[in-house]
């Protein structure tokens, strides 16, 4: 099962996430993952930004201290790439639980918890990996596929600009289990073709980049989909 939560104001999801996380620790569940924790710096600075290591027990400091005036990106990639190390050999443990702040701007390039989050997704068993040509959509389901020993095969289907009733066609002869990336401009109109057909869509509408539609299936009609939202950077 996934699941993902959205907070409102800057640092709310990481608090929410943070105490959950503590909860279950204190129920005796064993967590993969971790949690951000936010310390404030010195006077005049930003604060210093901290990952728990759930299962490893261990604090590892992701910012660095670039001076007060400094406006670039305090992201220590480093000491992030330790934080993924110890988090995905806690995934062969068989955790009841993987816990993932957030997918952000590191994740989104490729970095980051994609690796940890691809071998979460991996037990859900999924039958085929297909992208767009593009080479970001391709990059996107790599790590999945590297995850669960599948190919990402390129589609002229998913294409940018592609006649959009083609691609609605032929997601009907996939198999249950297929992921697929494609464009913004691809996604909004398979959706609206889905729900002419009579797809029910549940909760609110996403298409821009790093959102994910679910869409459920049943004797090979497409018959309800919902949107995760794209992530929030803070």
């Amino acid at each position: 099962m996934l699941g993902y939560l959205v907070a409102e104001g800057q640092g709310a999801a990481d608090r929410l996430l943070f105490s959950v996380a503590e909860h279950l620790l204190a129920d005796g569940w064993f967590l993969a993952g971790a949690v951000q924790a936010n310390s404030e710096g010195q006077p005049m600075s930003r604060c210093d930004m901290d990952l728990h290591v759930l299962a490893a027990d261990r604090v590892v400091r992701i910012s660095q201290n670039l001076g007060m005036h400094s406006t670039g990106c305090r992201l220590d990639p480093a000491s992030l790439e330790t934080a993924v190390g110890l988090a995905e050999t806690a995934l062969s443990k068989s955790p009841h639980l993987c816990v993932v702040n957030k997918f952000g701007k590191t994740e989104v390039d490729g970095k980051g918890f994609r690796s940890v989050i691809a071998e979460a997704i991996a037990p859900l068993h999924p039958t085929a990996l297909f992208s767009s040509p593009f080479l970001r959509c391709v990059q996107t389901l790599e790590p999945l596929g590297k995850a669960v020993g599948l190919p990402v095969v390129a589609h002229e289907l998913l294409a940018e600009g592609v006649n959009f009733i083609g691609t609605v066609d032929w997601m009907h002869s996939l198999a249950d289990g297929a992921v697929m990336c494609s464009h913004g401009d691809v996604i909004p109109e398979v959706i609206d073709a889905l729900e002419r057909r009579g797809m029910e869509v549940s909760g609110f509408r996403e298409s821009r980049k790093g959102s994910v539609w679910v869409l459920e299936r049943h004797k090979g009609s497409f018959t309800g989909g919902h949107a995760w939202p794209p992530p929030r950077f803070e």
